[in-house]
């Protein structure tokens, strides 16, 4: 039976020795790969925007079951190996700063949703405990009606925010921690 080969396999190439997924990146100079207005030191300069929304569409397509091994081909130009540690140092900086945006992000959800399950699990509470058969007050019952749905309003909020919310968060960072496992290499083409 053909195996049949899936999308990605078409347009990546895969290291043979390693099996990582090979992402090509070709610029015609080194400082290419930086924000062209970022003016701070080399180290910290953030990755150019198109190459970082190049890097996130290609993990896109790419299963994150996948490692990745970034090739950066420089036409033109000699090697610079003092060029090409700053751009490892920047690149792995720019994601470790991203992963941690994403991390504290995963965290105000988690915490958000803990509090809001406190909540409904307080109005859930607050429902059993006033319900008393023999005072049977309209507008007791409607009180008490009322705590009864907010709780479950609330717990749905908690299942809500852990269940939906947190998918996005969740497939980011995995994204990232495969860019931060990502081996860089550099060709020049000169």
């Amino acid at each position: 039976m053909k195996k049949t080969r899936r999308y990605y396999e078409n347009i990546y190439r895969t290291d043979s020795l390693t099996n990582r997924v090979i992402i090509d990146v070709s610029m015609d100079r080194y400082l290419d790969y930086f924000h062209q207005w970022d003016n701070s030191i080399i180290r910290k300069r953030d990755l150019h925007p198109d190459l970082a929304g190049f890097f996130d569409s290609c993990s896109h397509e790419i299963p994150l079951s996948r490692r990745l091994k970034i090739v950066f081909t420089i036409k033109k130009i000699e090697e610079d190996p003092k060029k090409e540690a700053n751009i490892t140092s920047s690149y792995y900086h720019y994601y470790h700063s991203n992963l941690q945006f994403v991390e504290h992000d995963i965290f105000k959800k988690v915490r958000l949703a803990v509090i809001v399950a406190v909540i409904a699990a307080a109005f859930i509470s607050m429902h059993y405990m006033i319900k008393n058969p023999i005072n049977n007050i309209y507008i007791s019952r409607i009180i008490e009606d009322g705590i009864l749905i907010g709780g479950w309003v609330f717990m749905w909020e908690a299942f809500h925010i852990i269940a939906f919310q947190m998918l996005e968060p969740l497939r980011r960072r995995r994204e990232l921690k495969r860019f931060l496992d990502a081996v860089l290499t550099f060709d020049t083409c000169g």
